[in-house]
This record gives C-alpha cells, sequence and structure tokens, in this order.
C-alpha cells in the first residue's frame, strides 16, 4: 500500500518508490542514495526523510532504509551537505523519540551529523539555509543536551528570526509558502523547548512564543474572511 501525506504518494516501502516534487522513482530492492537524475532539489527531499513520518509507515521498512543510509552516509554526496543535514536531524529525532527507538550507532550519527552541521552552517547564504541550520541545532542540542549545540542554535535562531519576521509579522521573503514553513518550524520548536525547559534555562522560549504570534497574525490577516 502506498503510504502518503495528504494526496501526495511518498513511499511504497515494498518497491522503494518515493515520488517527491510530483516526480516519482521506483528503486526496487535497494535504494540508491545518491539517485539524482530528478535533479538536486529531488534528492535533497529523499535525504530528508520526512516520509518517515507519512501515515502507516511500517516500523521495520524505516529501520532498514535507516540502517542501509547510515551506512553508507559518508559515501552519500548531497546527504553531508548542511541543509538536508538540518532538515534530516529534525525528522530522525521526532521519529526516534516518537518509537523510543534507541540504536547507538544512530545516535552516534545523528550526534556526528549535528557537529559537522555546526562546523559547516550555512552563514554565507543566510535566509532559510541558516535558519533550518538553527532549528536542526536546536534539536540535536535538546537530544544529546550539548551547551554548544544549543548556544549556536540560539545565536542564529535569535539573529536570523529577529531579521527574517518583519514588524508586520511576515517572513522578509514575501513568500506564503516560506511564512508557513518557518512558521511550522517555530512551532516545532517552541513545543520541544516547553517540554523540556529544565534543560536549558534561559529567555529563549518567549521570544520564540513572540515571533511565532507575530506570524499568526500576519497569516490571519492574508486568510479571506
Amino acid at each position: 500500500m502506498a503510504q502518503s501525506i495528504g494526496s501526495q504518494v511518498l513511499w511504497e516501502p515494498g518497491k522503494n518508490r518515493f515520488e517527491f516534487i510530483g516526480l516519482a522513482h521506483e528503486f526496487g530492492e535497494k535504494v540508491d542514495w545518491n539517485f539524482n537524475e530528478h535533479g538536486k532539489l529531488w534528492t535533497y527531499n529523499l535525504h530528508y526523510f520526512e516520509f518517515l513520518h507519512a501515515e502507516a509507515i511500517p516500523v521495520d521498512s524505516a529501520i532498514t532504509a535507516l540502517e542501509d543510509f547510515t551506512r553508507q552516509l559518508p559515501q552519500i554526496k548531497e546527504a553531508v551537505e548542511p541543509y538536508p543535514t538540518s532538515l534530516r536531524l529534525l525528522y530522525w529525532i521526532r521519529y526516534f523519540a516518537h518509537y523510543n527507538i534507541q540504536v547507538p550507532h544512530w545516535t552516534g550519527s545523528m550526534y556526528a551529523q549535528a557537529y559537522a552541521l555546526l562546523d559547516q552552517s550555512e552563514r554565507h547564504l543566510l535566509g532559510n539555509h541558516y535558519l533550518e541550520n538553527g532549528f536542526g541545532l536546536l534539536f540535536a542540542a535538546y537530544r544529546y543536551q550539548d551547551q554548544r549545540l544549543y548556544e549556536a542554535a540560539k545565536g542564529i535562531l535569535t539573529r536570523e528570526l529577529a531579521e527574517q519576521i518583519l514588524p508586520d509579522g511576515g517572513h522578509f521573503e514575501r513568500s506564503p509558502m516560506y511564512h508557513q514553513i518557518i512558521l511550522y518550524r517555530l512551532l516545532d520548536a517552541i513545543n520541544l523547548v516547553g517540554q523540556n525547559s529544565a534543560v536549558f534555562e534561559d529567555e529563549l522560549q518567549p521570544f520564540l512564543e513572540k515571533k511565532a504570534a507575530l506570524m499568526l497574525g500576519w497569516m490571519q490577516q492574508m486568510l479571506p474572511n
């Protein structure tokens, strides 16, 4: 059975068929994680692992994919880039927490990926890429209770959200799509920080909540009555 989010088919584990940005590819028995015939954005989507969170994905299928990917990761070209690493940290950490998955070498891999991201964060690009780096580092900081990762994440998020969320609550690129993506990340981060308030004690949560309130207000104004 095809697994999907909404009406978009993402992954059929039995066939290893993936569909992203309107393009599908069926790998068959084994996924080629370096597949790039549909372009870089499609390959990025494959490496995000958001498809793990589609409805009713069998856990054993997810475990097989995770094991294969982790084993090959050093040889997967696009996967080690900062942007897909940022999103993969978000989706892996949420998935492992939801199913209480404790696999030492996956845990070690995530921690190594977080520090690789710290060293390669996309300050030169700024914008949504750099902001996603911050969200990825924040999730890793809480997962590993790592002060260095936390301070880096906090610095990125406070600087970038201060610049990217305008006084009227709109995202500075004036793109409703980016606005909704960043708002979703922001609400996810607020939930993370709020549920783990004893881990790091400071004023990050009120700052995030203030920015989310502005963004929600902007969306309310943009929606038809």
